[in-house]
């Protein structure tokens, strides 16, 4: 691998698109420190939002990765969010490293039945062609805008 792509053998993503927030479904809760802190990054940047896409499997829009993301957005008022669609099924992602015992079936349950997960229970990687493994969010689209619902706010 280098520095600049993974190399893969199946490209597991399938699209990109903005998409309303009411048709992602979480698999777990966040850490209400770490969404704090990334809203306020979010802010920070105001008029701008400069963000990795959303994770979602395109079988049923769960989220895959990015639950923090996804909730520091639709706090900021986001209608639409980022997301990228990946194949979820394919054996090249994988929750099994670093002791995670939870299973892909048992994350998209959580999200299709509502029964929330403990915050950051999973880890997802990547399995490059050379056996490695990588943080999935490697797979997220960056995404840019100028964001209309804070560009003409003024600080007091």
């Amino acid at each position: 691998m280098n520095n600049t792509q993974l190399e893969l053998d199946y490209n597991p993503i399938l699209g990109f698109k903005l998409l309303k927030h009411s048709e992602l479904k979480p698999h777990e809760r966040v850490v209400t420190e770490r969404f704090s802190k990334l809203t306020d990054y979010l802010k920070s940047l105001s008029p701008y939002v400069i963000i990795p896409s959303i994770l979602v499997n395109i079988e049923d829009n769960v989220i895959i990765d990015g639950h923090h993301r996804f909730h520091a957005l639709v706090s900021l008022g986001f209608e639409k969010v980022p997301v990228t669609y990946i194949n979820y099924q394919l054996d090249m992602i994988v929750t099994d490293l670093e002791g995670n015992k939870v299973l892909k079936s048992e994350i998209l349950e959580a999200g299709n039945s509502g029964n929330l997960l403990e915050p950051k229970t999973s880890f997802h990687h990547v399995r490059d062609k050379n056996e490695g493994f990588h943080p999935i969010i490697l797979l997220s689209t960056l995404y840019s805008e100028i964001n209309s619902l804070h560009a003409h706010s003024t600080e007091v």
